[in-house]
């Protein structure tokens, strides 16, 4: 089973890193450089396993994105990554995020995403 993985990153070197990344675990990739974009591919087609995000974007969230996700996909896995460091925005954001989409994965650190992403392909490996 090939997993199914939307990623929505307004810096575009980070958008094609995680692409890549996504695409050499044999994932199938849909990239987007706004929330609003992915958000509208999530109502055309919302079959997607693993939702990738970026925290601030303008005019929707990365919060915005999750909760049409959760809300529209079938049991998706939502990671919401921020560039965020100062830990009063930061616990602001895990808060809100935690309320909205219901235990997501929230990283403040880009590079555990690639980790997350490796389990998540087993799990749907196994299933």
């Amino acid at each position: 089973m090939t997993l199914n993985v939307l990623i929505a990153e307004d810096e575009l070197n980070l958008l094609e890193l995680f692409s890549k990344c996504m695409k050499s675990l044999g994932c199938n990739v849909s990239g987007f450089n706004t929330c609003q974009e992915a958000m509208l591919e999530i109502l055309k087609n919302p079959n997607y396993d693993l939702v990738i995000t970026d925290l601030k974007q303008v005019p929707y969230s990365g919060v915005d994105l999750a909760k049409l996700a959760v809300a529209k996909c079938k049991n998706p896995y939502v990671v919401v990554c921020t560039g965020e460091s100062e830990e009063e925005k930061l616990a602001l954001a895990r808060a809100f995020s935690d309320k909205v989409i219901l235990k997501p994965d929230f990283m403040s650190n880009y590079s555990k995403i690639f980790s997350l992403a490796q389990e998540r392909v087993n799990q749907v490996e196994t299933n």
